[in-house]
């Protein structure tokens, strides 16, 4: 009799949800907080960096099924395009490179650049693949890093960039700036032979300029915009020809300041032909140096100058680490909850 009225309770209760339009499985509860949402005109994400060599961040250790999820995650949201800093930082490689054992550098222990590829090519991914980096590697000094790139950048597109149809280009990873200008003439004849070997690959770059921040104000009407104007002026006509997308760099650029200094960017890349994104970051530096994901507000008013500053994308170092569900910092899974709650995706 007991489960006769259990069962009669259900039926009605069920009537009732139908009746009304309510499914109780498979829906997510309305979010609390979309009552006190203040929306702006905000860019979305739509690229990121994944970076698994990072000196300062956990390694995630994950394999197909993990990086595969993460990749379906991604793709839901709207990101479609992804940068990989590095092919190999100091002893750690993405992939088993014959030419980097030739200089004593020891294999992973699988291809976790064939795996991101394959994984690009099945979600429809766009990858930007970069290079060696070196800081305090024994074996590599920062002498020959430009000929060790050419060297590898060869064997990346003969293995790798020419069998994957996701490989869109190169990410330079040397951080040119004013202050340090020697590195152009290594860096504009790296871009110049990653062309040539890949039919014309697009090529990233991310200048490093120094932002109010970090720019002192030696008189009071001072205005440190034309400092920054002038560092990126400077770079990009050097850039210009070989280069085809600059990713603005923000961390050393106050919120307030951030739409005006994205919009001097954007303006004086377009004049030397160069495309411009907006590299917002996800994460907070704390010192000592641990990395936690950032405040969405924070985020919210970068994304908000993007959209100002009319650049073409914007794109974030980075999400497996600091938005994502799956990430060891956990308060990644939130400020993705935010972002999603944002801009109403489900």
């Amino acid at each position: 009799m007991g489960n006769r009225r259990h069962f009669l309770k259900s039926i009605a209760i069920a009537g009732i949800a139908t009746g009304l339009n309510l499914s109780f499985k498979g829906q997510d509860k309305p979010s609390f907080r979309n009552k006190f949402l203040h929306k702006d005109d905000c860019m979305k994400i739509t690229g990121t960096f994944i970076d698994e060599l990072s000196r300062d961040m956990p390694f995630h250790n994950w394999g197909m099924a993990e990086w595969d999820k993460e990749f379906k995650l991604m793709k839901s949201i709207g990101i479609d395009s992804i940068v990989l800093p590095h092919a190999g930082l100091d002893m750690k490689l993405l992939y088993p490179s014959a030419f980097l054992a030739s200089k004593g550098l020891p294999h992973p222990s699988f291809d976790k650049l064939d795996l991101l590829l394959t994984l690009a090519d099945k979600w429809g991914f766009t990858v930007y693949c970069g290079l060696y980096g070196s800081s305090h590697s024994p074996r590599i000094s920062n002498e020959n890093l430009a000929g060790i790139n050419h060297a590898l950048s060869s064997e990346i597109w003969n293995n790798y960039g020419s069998r994957h149809h996701s490989f869109g280009g190169w990410f330079i990873g040397q951080e040119v700036s004013v202050e340090a200008r020697h590195r152009l003439v290594d860096v504009i004849d790296l871009c110049k032979h990653c062309k040539a070997i890949s039919g014309s690959k697009s090529i990233i770059i991310s200048p490093w300029i120094d932002g109010n921040k970090l720019i002192e104000e030696s008189v009071e009407e001072h205005d440190s915009a034309l400092d920054y104007e002038a560092q990126w002026n400077e770079i990009m006509s050097q850039l210009s020809g070989v280069v085809d997308i600059c990713t603005i760099q923000d961390t050393s650029v106050s919120d307030i300041d951030c739409a005006r200094f994205y919009h001097s960017c954007h303006l004086i890349a377009q004049q030397h032909g160069i495309k411009c994104w907006g590299n917002a970051e996800t994460y907070d530096a704390q010192m000592p140096v641990r990395l936690y994901s950032t405040d969405f507000d924070h985020l919210r008013l970068k994304l908000s100058a993007a959209k100002a500053a009319r650049l073409e994308k914007v794109i974030t170092y980075e999400f497996s680490h600091f938005m994502s569900p799956q990430s060891v910092c956990q308060s990644g899974s939130c400020l993705l909850d935010r972002y999603k709650e944002y801009f109403d995706i489900s």
